[in-house]
């Protein structure tokens, strides 16, 4: 299962770098335009999924998270900047994780004080879900935007991979 969760996440760095790669294209009034959905802008939508794979790694590793909405959301590139960072802590972790870490119980407060207990696999799998949640928003707005979007589906990461 642990080679499962790998072989998972590579798939997510594979296509953050895709969403990356065409929010590029973007104005940057594209970028802060308000939409009524979700965190109410792109870069604000971005900038959750980023913000919530980390507090979920930061649980993972015992850290209190008090708060969301830590990113400075003024510029693409400063999301893209602490994804590159989120990426090597995201590795760091799974890559020392035995199949037995994957089973252990995390007991963590959320941002409304509530306590909670859930499984390292339950938490990783989480973050990957939510991530694809808000990237099908993003490539909805990039389409709205007229964007030339690119194929951002697990499939196509596995026939590039074994290429």
């Amino acid at each position: 299962m642990i080679d499962k969760i790998k072989l998972l996440y590579q798939y997510n760095d594979w296509v953050n770098e895709k969403i990356f790669e065409m929010s590029k294209q973007l104005t940057e009034e594209h970028l802060q335009k308000p939409v009524n959905f979700s965190e109410g802008s792109y870069i604000k939508i971005l900038a959750h999924m980023l913000e919530a794979h980390d507090v979920w790694l930061r649980r993972i590793l015992g850290e209190e998270v008090k708060a969301f909405h830590f990113l400075d959301t003024s510029s693409l590139s400063n999301l893209i900047e602490f994804y590159h960072q989120l990426k090597i802590k995201t590795f760091s972790i799974i890559d020392n994780l035995s199949q037995e870490d994957l089973n252990k119980s995390i007991t963590y407060r959320n941002t409304q004080g509530n306590i909670y207990t859930d499984t390292i696999f339950e938490i990783l799998f989480h973050i990957l879900n939510h991530s694809n949640t808000h990237r099908s928003q993003l490539k909805l707005l990039l389409k709205d935007y007229q964007v030339n979007t690119q194929n951002i589906d697990y499939i196509f990461f596995s026939r590039e991979k074994n290429s």
